[in-house]
C-alpha cells in the first residue's frame, strides 16, 4: 500500500495493488471524498472541485459530500459518530 500527498492542494491518495482512494481538505476545512476505484497513477492528477452555492434552498454545506461529517456549525446533515450517555442523553 502506498500513500501520496499533494501538499499544495491538500489532496491525499491511498493506493493498493489494484485500487485507489482519494480525499482532500478544502479551504473551509471540510474533508471531502474525491475518488474510489481502479488504481490511479498519481496524486497530481486529482483536483478538489470548488464549492459553489446552487441556490438558497441548497446551501453548499448541505450538498457537499463530506468524508467525515461533524455536528454543529451550519451543517444539518447526519454526523459520522454519535454517542449516548448512560443517562440516555
Amino acid at each position: 500500500m502506498s500513500i501520496s500527498v499533494n501538499t499544495k492542494k491538500d489532496v491525499f491518495l491511498l493506493s493498493t495493488k489494484n485500487t485507489s482512494y482519494a480525499f482532500g481538505v478544502d479551504d473551509r476545512g471540510l474533508v471531502r471524498h474525491l475518488y474510489w476505484g481502479k488504481k490511479l497513477g498519481s496524486v497530481e492528477e486529482l483536483e478538489l472541485p470548488q464549492l459553489t452555492e446552487v441556490s438558497t434552498n441548497d446551501p453548499v454545506f448541505e450538498i457537499t459530500k463530506e468524508e467525515f461529517p461533524v455536528h454543529g456549525g451550519t451543517s444539518g446533515t447526519s454526523t459520522s459518530r454519535r454517542c449516548t450517555a448512560w443517562s440516555g442523553i
